[in-house]
Formats: C-alpha cells, structure tokens, sequence
C-alpha cells in the first residue's frame, strides 16, 4: 500500500511564497521516501518469518516423516544422520533455509545503505535550493576550469548551472563532520554531541558494507569499544531502526534549519510543524518528539497562536510515550487569546467533565481556530487530544445532543474508536 503523506489543499491555496513552496517539495519527497524504505524492510522482515517458518515445517516433517536421528558433534552443533538416498531431498531442503537467512541479510544491508542515500539526496536538495538563492555563498574554486572548458558551453548560463553544479557537488562531498559544521555557521543547525556520534557510528557501518562486505576495517572499529577489525556485522532489526530514526531526524532538522534561515515570513512556522503534525500515524514516536521538540524549541519566527498549537502537540506526544508534560502545559498563559484551546487541554488532561462542559458551550456548526485553520468541533473532537474523552459512555448523549446521530454514527466509523454501534439501531 501507498504511503501518502500530502499537503492539505488549503497549504497550497493560501501559501503563495515559491520558495516555501520548494521546500514543500522538497519535505514531501524526502518523508515519502523515507517511509517507503521503513515499510519496505517491515515487510521483508514479515516475509522471511513466513519463508522460515514454511521451511522449518518442511524440515522437522523430514525428520519425523523418516524418522531421522540427530546427535551433537564435538562442538556441540546438530547433524542429522539422513540416509543415502534422501540426501538430494535433504539438501534441498537446506538450502531453501540457507537462501532465506541469507537473503535477509542482503535485503536489510542493501536497504540499510538504501537509506543513507535517501538522506544524502535531501542534502543535495537542500544544497541546490541554497546556493540558487545565495550563489556567492560558496568561495572554493572549481578546481581544473580554464578558457578551453567555455567551449563546452553555449551560453552563460550553462556555465552558470555548471558552476553552480560543481559548488554542490563539492559540499556534499566534504566528510560529514565538516559539512554538519558548515551548517551550523551558515544556518543555524544543532545537532547535539550524542546525535552527531550515533551518526558516525551508523555512517561508518555504511562504509564498511559498501566497501568492506561488512566487515569493520581499522578506521570503522575505533568508531566502538566493541567493534573489532576484520569482524563481520549483521545489520539487526535494532540496528536497521536506529538508523532510519536517527537519519530521519536529522534530515527533517536540516529542512527546519535551512528553511528558517532563508524564508522570510512567519509562515515557515506553521508550514512545517502542520506537515509534522500529520506524520504521527507513520512516524515512530520518539522521532516524531524529537523533530517536534526542535521545532518548539528553535528560533523560528511564530506567533502566539502558533506557540499554544506546537506546546500542545508536544504535551500530547510526551502523554502518549507516558512522560511528564504538565510542565509544558504550565508554560502556556491561559489568558483570553489562549481560551479557545481550553477544550484541547482539558482534552489532554482527560478532564471529562469539562470537556463536557466546554462542548454544551458550543453549537452544531461551531468550529475552532486551530493552527491557523478553522476545524469543525465534530473533527476536532477525534484528534488524539480527546482519545481519553470519546471512549467515555457519556460522550455519546452530549456529541449526539450538539451534531444528532447520523453525525456520531459517521464519527466512529472516521475515527475508529472501537466502540459498540449496537445501541445507535
């Protein structure tokens, strides 16, 4: 199945800035596929279990089927004493196994590095967008271009694309270490010590099944402790998902970073944190806390409807991983501009009562000014904010009072809260 992760129509519509529109793009292409590579390796995963599964069968009726014996060898590994003229079956039988174990390795190592390319093609991306707009950023010479090389070229702007070619090119080729430093200076990118030396460890095993069959060579084993050269690794689950989450953070953190650096309106807030927003569904939670945290935490311009928004997306994502985020709520000045997302809190804090006492205060076509859109009471009320409310036998009586029965009826079956329909006949 598809992983669709669009712009609402009305981002589009009322966002006219070209260059807000490109990072757009650029967000979009990189979330899409990114996520590809995640359920790609989900799936194989479920594949291979299958495939053993199915062969292991095959294999223990082999065994009771002729009713072969086994026994440990001398180093305390299984044979199995099959007779002459099952071998062929035997084999076969094995080596079915054999294919499965190590297709799966080759599959998780190829998407594994599959990865690391999805997130350099983000930083070339990013690069091509900066240095179009600020072509005098980069000072290096390109190396080898003499008055024969114009020949080449039929217009002065292709020699301008060609050198704007080279500037990329040139960056996105510096050690990482350098060009991370690089956009720090020009645009403001934190990446904290831990992060940075996961990176490192998690970029050097992708060096080393490049180029190396998987093997740590010297320069990849002083990255750990326990990593030896000339040892083999296997790229595990565990591994494959610290990888996608670490590189999916810092690629999204590059697009906050530079889009906040070069756009020049307010709107470069709430264009980013809405499309975060709508990730929580494919996007595993501590990824998603810590792009959200760098949003609310960084010096993007923001209005105060904007703060309250992000705040309290960020208490609802800290509830869901059960951490503390009272304090977050606390931060925000409930004064009159603020009274609005009154129902939202209460949401979050599973206030029953007075979400109760705050939806009687509404009417059937009611709607809230949430995150610069108006959102309708009867869709608001099935974001994860009330996911303590609507479970509640009292939610029902009230939501059917405001929007009548046909509208709840249409609420469940959109949100898909699990209750019982029965009593609606």
């Amino acid at each position: 199945m598809e992983t669709k992760v669009d712009f609402p129509k009305y981002i589009i519509e009322n966002f006219s800035n070209e260059l807000d529109k490109k990072f757009m793009e650029i967000t979009d292409i990189f979330t899409k596929s990114m996520l590809k590579v995640r359920e790609t390796y989900s799936f194989n995963i479920y594949s291979k279990g299958l495939a053993l599964k199915e062969v292991e069968h095959d294999i223990n009726d082999f065994i009771s089927k002729y009713e072969i014996k086994k026994y440990k060898n001398n180093q305390r590994l299984f044979e199995y004493d099959v007779p002459f003229s099952l071998i062929g079956e035997w084999r076969e039988l094995i080596t079915q196994k054999r294919t499965a174990t190590i297709s799966d390795k080759s599959n998780s190592e190829a998407l594994f590095t599959l990865t690391h390319s999805r997130f350099e093609s983000i930083i070339e991306k990013l690069l091509d967008v900066y240095y179009k707009t600020f072509p005098n950023a980069n000072t290096k010479k390109i190396e080898n271009f003499t008055l024969e090389n114009l020949k080449e070229f039929s217009s002065i702007l292709e020699i301008g694309q060609y050198f704007h070619e080279q500037m990329v090119s040139q960056k996105i080729h510096e050690p990482k270490k350098k060009l991370f430093l690089w956009m720090k200076d020009k645009v403001g990118l934190d990446i904290d010590k831990k992060e940075y030396q996961l990176f490192e460890l998690l970029y050097g095993m992708r060096n080393c099944i490049v180029h190396h069959d998987s093997i740590f060579d010297s320069r990849t084993a002083k990255l750990s402790k326990s990593w030896i050269k000339g040892n083999q690794f296997l790229v595990t689950s565990d591994i494959f998902y610290e990888n996608w989450d670490c590189l999916f953070r810092l690629g999204h953190n590059m697009i906050i970073s530079i889009w906040n650096n070069m756009g020049k309106s307010e709107s470069i807030f709430y264009l980013s944190s809405k499309h975060y927003m709508n990730w929580t569904e494919y996007i595993d939670s501590s990824s998603m806390l810590n792009i959200v945290q760098y949003l609310l935490y960084s010096k993007m311009k923001r209005n105060v409807d904007d703060e309250i928004a992000l705040k309290l997306h960020y208490c609802q994502m800290l509830k869901e991983i059960e951490e503390n985020y009272l304090e977050i709520l606390d931060e925000i000045e409930w004064t009159t501009k603020s009274e609005k997302y009154l129902i939202i809190k209460y949401g979050i804090l599973d206030d029953i009562d007075r979400v109760f006492e705050c939806m009687k205060g509404f009417k059937k076509n009611s709607t809230i000014e949430f995150s610069r859109q108006k959102i309708p009471l009867k869709l608001l009320l099935g974001f994860p904010y009330f996911n303590g409310v609507i479970d509640s036998p009292r939610f029902f009586n009230i939501y059917n009072e405001i929007f009548g029965k046909k509208a709840y009826k249409d609420f469940i079956i959109n949100f898909q809260t699990g209750n019982d329909l029965s009593y609606l006949n």
